[in-house]
């Protein structure tokens, strides 16, 4: 068994030949439910899910219900399957930890238990313990880092999805939604929900995409940035009354603000520097989201280093603010807004 990619999942699956245990961590929250799904699926047959099949939350489970369950016997079937989702394996301590790399040494063969994690962040790069835990799943099993796919692949994914749904999506209008909707793929397919209803058959066109289609704060954030290099100040606040209007936490949009400036900074000091903003992607992990620093290349040509530092450092006083102040949070913001305005004109 070992680290494994979603490609390598997906054959797995496909052949049958599943891992007593499976670790699925990532980015990506829709692939870690549909692969943890699939494999509950594909392992136990169908009508005999309640015997076969254990769903449990890992908020409300303890290791040694999860063991008991991954021991059952199958009934009438090969195997049996235990989805624990966000189960805290890193909280496991002493006793419960030894108990958890005894199991992990020796699982059981008729059963694949997965540990999907749903909300827990994990940053094994950052995280010992982490790291730790992913070898010991690696090592009797499968670990599936899931992290959010290129935008070409979100492109090509979006365009085969209109299609099973009835709908038609050229690339270009897929690339845009994905510009327009951002990168998470469950929001994504949610949004082309609406589309191919919308169109009702029809070509989806761009207009389509603007009239049904929810904006993502970082979407707006940077077009809040492009009004106000263009001088288009009452665009901009307008894009501000509209983020509050849809109840959008003021940290949030600081924080949006605070990536696109450091978008055009990353971009302006790679071509500053002689580098391609494809070096930056790379080595700031833009997967899913490259389209950011192509568009950010093209607003920090207006820019020099210096005004995007005065930006940023705005930027984080006004983050600073609404952290740990009673500060008017709206004041706040048109107040970095108009800073903004001051540094950039």
């Amino acid at each position: 068994m070992a680290e494994i990619t979603e490609k390598e999942l997906k054959k797995q699956i496909a052949n049958g030949m599943f891992s007593p245990v499976y670790l699925l961590y990532g980015e990506e929250s829709y692939l870690k439910q549909y692969y943890a799904g699939l494999i509950a699926e594909k392992s136990v047959p169908k009508g005999f899910e309640a015997f076969n099949l254990h769903k449990l939350e890992g908020k409300e489970t303890t290791f040694d219900e999860i063991a008991d369950a991954a021991e059952q016997l199958p009934m009438m079937a090969e195997r049996t399957c235990v989805l624990v989702r966000d189960f805290d394996l890193k909280a496991l301590k002493g006793a419960q930890r030894e108990k958890l790399e005894a199991f992990l040494a020796d699982p059981p063969e008729t059963c694949s238990v997965v540990f999907w994690m749903d909300t827990i962040e994990i940053f094994p790069k950052q995280n010992r313990d982490w790291q730790g835990l992913i070898k010991l799943f690696a090592k009797s099993g499968s670990a599936v880092n899931l992290s959010r796919h290129t935008a070409a692949d979100l492109t090509r994914q979006l365009c085969a999805s209109a299609k099973k749904r009835g709908g038609i999506l050229s690339p270009d209008t897929a690339a845009y939604l994905v510009s327009f909707s951002g990168s998470d793929l469950n929001i994504l397919l949610n949004e082309l929900d609406k589309l191919c209803a919308y169109a009702a058959g029809r070509e989806i066109t761009r207009e389509d995409v603007d009239a049904v289609c929810i904006k993502s704060v970082e979407a707006t954030a940077f077009d809040m940035i492009k009004s106000l290099l263009r001088g288009n100040y009452a665009g901009a606040y307008q894009m501000l009354d509209t983020l509050f209007a849809q109840k959008t936490e003021p940290v949030m949009i600081a924080g949006a603000l605070i990536s696109s400036y450091v978008d055009m900074y990353r971009a302006k000091a790679a071509l500053a520097s002689g580098e391609r903003t494809e070096a930056v992607a790379q080595a700031f992990n833009y997967k899913g989201r490259e389209f950011r620093l192509r568009y950010a290349a093209q607003d920090a040509s207006r820019l020099t280093l210096e005004q995007l530092r005065e930006c940023l450092d705005v930027l984080g006083e006004a983050d600073e603010s609404l952290k740990s102040t009673r500060a008017d949070k709206r004041l706040v913001l048109e107040e970095a807004m108009l800073r903004l305005q001051c540094i950039t004109n």
